[in-house]
């Protein structure tokens, strides 16, 4: 809104209240809260000096001399915009509550931060106002002006330097401006600076350390106790790897690392500067090509393998299923270091077997009910341990199909030994080495998933919803009713989360008993069994004493109006009959603004000629009245 017509608003309002009229000899009306202290009409010249030639202005600039100061300096928002009087965009003497400062409830978010002379870019864009206008950071000479209280709700005082909001983190070891490494993007990384400079340029790996990983507030880089990042950057020792790297070799070759390693990782070697050959395990067929790190570790975790059998470094890709005679043998038994395929187990030996025959069960003593338990050609196949030919049909016919979700859901998530958010399986002893079980002893809902609702429907899950989804709810108007509250009228209509304020929370998917995130609840437990839990009484209290205020006596659940179950007669006394017939019902019943809404006034209404009709005198005829 223009200055100019909020003062003439402001005015022309006050003028027509009782109190503007009555102040009018004295005052134009009450000062705004800041300037309560000058109330009183022996106060009135210390604004207003008798006599007075200049603009009003300079008695404003008098006490706020911030602002005197900032239009001086061509600083800030007045600086660059004020050139009216200091009224026409702060009246006053219009009540004590009255802002002096025209903010609207969007003023801020739309307030083009241009106008002030300092544009807001980068990380400072998405900066709330009141983060940097606050007491604390109003530093300025402008503050220091400022009259006393003005300063915490006052947007003037700041300053344009770094320093003036943010702290100075390096401890002054950098000289310079703040811009000179930063940009107001963000904090970090620094784009200016570059460490190319410095004694110690970059190299290798190097470049992709992160920078607390050295300049760490705490000193001990090789025992690996690093802290957080030092931002002063204090200077480090690098003449040697070992001032920040541990000697994964504990001195056995010597301490010069770069001797045999390279910046780019500790697993690039200087080609001919390590013979493994000379150890006890010479390297051979594919463990040529290994890389050193793969075997060794790196920094803090290297290690010295045992390699007396291959289970010692090669994880058993058979789960110590892979036996001759019935008893787990060794990798070598049909593999050697030229490769892991092909084995030296030929097809030829395979055939003339049973899965049983080299393999251990796997599944203990689980299957041993079935009509050939030994028959693991059922579900398996000879070219993958882990596929399956167990189909869905085939699940079926126990107590869970496999329909909707369930059906993408592999077959590990429930019956393996990982299941992931789920409650772990029995000792692997009774699964046998795969792990696995097959009967898990419940097919209901609640034994997998979270029950939101606590238990309070049982495991009446499948009621309301199917295996597609948990929403939307499968529920109908028949199952509602059976809850308690049958949905008749518009509430048939009516979208379930205007009731249940629950479901307008997004859902989390399928909830299982021990997922990290959990749903929340949903009850449903109300004890909405009357209209006034739901609905605000607009009749502000009127019918309360008629059968406690029964909506249901005027209205029904079709619609609010009109009141089809009002009978005017009997329920009001007043029965409507000749001109009353046709008379609209606010000719009689008038809304007031007495409470919050506005409602119409049903009682008390004078039931009485004369309580709604004007008395008119007789007419005389020949001096009597006709």
């Amino acid at each position: 809104m223009r200055p100019g017509l909020r003062l003439l608003i402001v005015t022309v309002a006050l003028a027509l209240t009782p109190l503007g009229k009555g102040m009018a000899q004295i005052s134009p009306g009450p000062l705004a809260r800041p300037h309560a202290s000058l109330e009183g009409g022996l106060k009135c010249l210390s604004c207003h000096p008798v006599g007075r030639k200049e603009s009003m202005d300079v008695s404003c600039l008098s006490c706020h001399k911030e602002i005197d100061w900032l239009k001086t300096s061509r600083r800030g928002l007045h600086a660059r915009e004020a050139t009216g009087r200091c009224a026409q965009c702060h009246p006053d003497h219009a009540g004590v509550d009255f802002q002096l400062v025209g903010w609207t409830a969007d003023s801020l978010t739309r307030f083009d931060h241009h106008r002030a002379g300092y544009p807001l870019e980068g990380g400072h864009r998405d900066v709330r106002c009141q983060a940097c206008h606050r007491p604390s950071n109003q530093t300025g000479t402008s503050a220091q002006l400022a009259p006393e209280g003005v300063r915490p709700a006052s947007w003037t005082g700041l300053d344009t330097s770094c320093e003036s909001c943010h702290e100075e983190v390096h401890r002054e070891r950098f000289e310079g401006v703040c811009q000179d490494c930063h940009t107001v993007d963000a904090w970090s990384p620094a784009p200016g600076f570059d460490h190319d400079a410095t004694e110690y340029p970059l190299t290798g790996r190097h470049r992709d350390v992160a920078c607390h990983e050295c300049h760490a507030t705490s000193p001990d880089h090789v025992a690996g106790t690093r802290g957080a990042l030092d931002p002063a950057f204090g200077a480090l020792r690098y003449a040697e790897c070992s001032s920040c790297h541990r000697d994964t070799h504990q001195g056995r070759l010597g301490s010069r690392c770069s001797n045999c390693h390279l910046t780019t990782g500790f697993a690039n070697r200087i080609a001919g500067r390590f013979d493994h050959a000379r150890t006890r395990y010479p390297l051979e067929g594919l463990h040529r090509d290994v890389d050193c790190i793969a075997c060794h570790g790196s920094n803090n975790q290297r290690r010295t393998p045992e390699f007396a059998t291959c289970s010692a470094c090669h994880e058993d890709a058979h789960d110590k299923a892979a036996t001759v005679a019935v008893r787990v043998r060794d990798c070598t038994e049909c593999h050697d270091v030229s490769g892991f395929k092909p084995s030296s187990f030929s097809p030829e030996e395979h055939r003339e077997t049973r899965c049983l025959n080299c393999h251990v069960a796997s599944h203990a003593s689980q299957l041993l009910s079935q009509e050939n338990p030994e028959a693991c050609e059922t579900c398996h196949v000879v070219t993958e341990w882990d596929s399956t030919a167990f189909s869905a049909e085939q699940h079926d016919r126990f107590s869970l199909a496999l329909d909707g979700r369930h059906g993408m859901v592999t077959c590990r998530a429930c019956h393996g030994p990982d299941r992931p958010d789920l409650p772990a399986l029995p000792a692997k002893d009774s699964l046998g080495t795969a792990g696995v079980l097959f009967k898990l002893g419940t097919s209901t809902c609640t034994s997998c998933h979270t029950d939101p609702h606590d238990n309070r429907l049982a495991d009446l899950c499948t009621e309301c919803h199917d295996a597609r989804a948990f929403r939307p709810s499968t529920m109908g108007l028949a199952t509602h009713a059976q809850v308690g509250f049958t949905l008749r009228g518009a509430h048939r209509a009516t979208p379930c989360v205007a009731c249940h304020e629950a479901l307008s929370r997004p859902a989390l998917g399928p909830a299982l008993l021990l997922s990290p995130t959990q749903p929340e609840r949903l009850t449903f437990h109300t004890e909405r069994t009357d209209c006034a839990t739901c609905h605000r009484e607009p009749h502000g209290g009127q019918f309360q004493t008629r059968e406690n205020g029964r909506c249901d006596l005027c209205h029904d659940e079709d619609r609010f109006i009109p009141a089809t179950r009002f009978d005017h007669g009997k329920d009001a006394g007043f029965t409507l009959e000749g001109a009353h017939s046709k008379t609209p019902c606010r000719a009689c019943h008038s809304s007031t603004t007495e409470g919050d809404p506005t409602r119409v006034r049903y009682r008390p209404t004078p039931k009485t000629c004369e309580g709604c009709h004007e008395a008119k005198p007789p007419t005389l005829v020949h001096g009597r009245a006709a």
